[in-house]
């Protein structure tokens, strides 16, 4: 167990170390070209595609993990669908309560309905999840009242 603590404190290290000279390089390296319109930093693909590697790493851990722990312990399972049931749950819902109504954007070229579509199940999305959020910090300080 001390193995595999070492070895993923390394592991963090390693990764922070190189998220500081990313961001340092990103902030300090100068711009791309000085006749542009806007001006980007050198370093901005570099630094994307740290943080897509970060992001793919934090996702293999987030579901790996609980896959692992689930497979050694089977009871947990039925746990773990819960949550995943009602995420289901919720974007079914804000998939029917989305609109795919189209409306003109003056200057651009408007969208397919399935952009509006997907906008707004996204958005009620955030509004359900969030709600959810306040009734379960709610419920959960009642609880703890009654304790």
């Amino acid at each position: 167990m001390d193995k595999t603590i070492r070895y993923t404190n390394i592991f963090l290290y390693l990764l922070l170390g190189v998220s500081a000279v990313l961001g340092v390089l990103f902030y300090t390296g100068g711009i791309e070209s000085e006749a542009a319109v806007y001006e980007e930093p050198i370093w901005t693909e570099q630094f994307l595609l740290w943080a897509y590697i970060l992001f793919g790493v934090a996702a293999v851990f987030a579901l790996g993990f609980p896959l692992i722990k689930s497979i050694l312990n089977p009871k947990n399972l039925k746990k773990a669908i819960i949550p995943i049931v009602a995420f289901a749950a919720f974007f079914f819902i804000a998939y029917n309560l989305a609109s795919a109504e189209t409306f003109e954007i003056i200057g651009e070229e408007t969208p397919s309905a399935d952009i509006f579509k997907y906008a707004g199940t996204m958005i009620h999305m955030v509004y359900l999840l969030a709600g959810g959020a306040f009734l379960a910090i709610i419920f959960s300080e009642i609880a703890g009242a009654f304790k």
